[in-house]
């Protein structure tokens, strides 16, 4: 897919996720209701309000790319890695808590969300040449934690609706869900074109 292109349809998906913070979600509730309860704890901080908010740095480094500096990449990059590990902790917590109650559901949601997480940051790492695209990835992995874990509360409720429908459920995940499907794509492209350079 052509680099221009590819970068048009992520602004458009991120800019829709951002739309859809305005829109019915769960139970007739907008995203922000989540982001910004009234009564907020550190947990919510940091599982919830923060990795959701990445969302505009995300945006940002995708419309100004072209114009990060390599010192500013190196900040971003050690500063956003370290907020990565801060929250996994508390995903993490969440995942050993569930456990001493036996909550399937969170049980299951918090290990897909930290599983996927990890796919793309260590993928990221390990194969990313462009300091940009790294970034631009370890945000879109930080963005994974709250999207995933939250989704089956999504699906669940379309299920009990009935045709009641919250656009902002659907329109959040699965533009979200394409990004990161885009995400693991472009890794592997470039990865592979890489290899092909480096043999010729």
């Amino acid at each position: 897919m052509n680099k221009s292109i590819n970068r048009y349809i992520e602004i458009f998906l991120t800019l829709a996720i951002l739309v859809g913070f305005f829109m019915p979600y769960v139970e007739d509730k907008i995203p922000l209701d989540y982001i910004f309860p009234n009564s907020i704890s550190h947990m919510d901080i940091f599982i919830v309000t923060i990795p959701i908010l990445v969302t505009i740095p995300f945006l940002l480094a995708l419309i100004f790319k072209d114009l990060l500096k390599n010192t500013l990449l190196k900040i971003l990059r050690i500063f956003f890695l370290v907020l990565y590990v801060i929250i996994l902790g508390y995903y993490i917590d969440i995942f050993i808590s569930s456990l001493g109650f036996i909550i399937f559901g969170s049980i299951a949601d918090s290990v897909i969300a930290i599983v996927l997480s990890l796919n793309l940051l260590v993928l990221n790492l390990k194969y990313t040449l462009l300091k940009q695209d790294e970034l631009q990835n370890i945000f879109l992995a930080i963005m994974t934690f709250p999207f995933i874990f939250y989704l089956s509360f999504v699906l669940l409720s379309i299920i009990e609706m009935e045709g009641n429908f919250n656009y902002g459920g659907y329109i959040i995940n699965i533009a979200f869900l394409s990004l990161y499907v885009l995400a693991l794509i472009n890794i592997f492209r470039k990865h592979k074109l890489n290899k092909t350079v480096n043999k010729s």
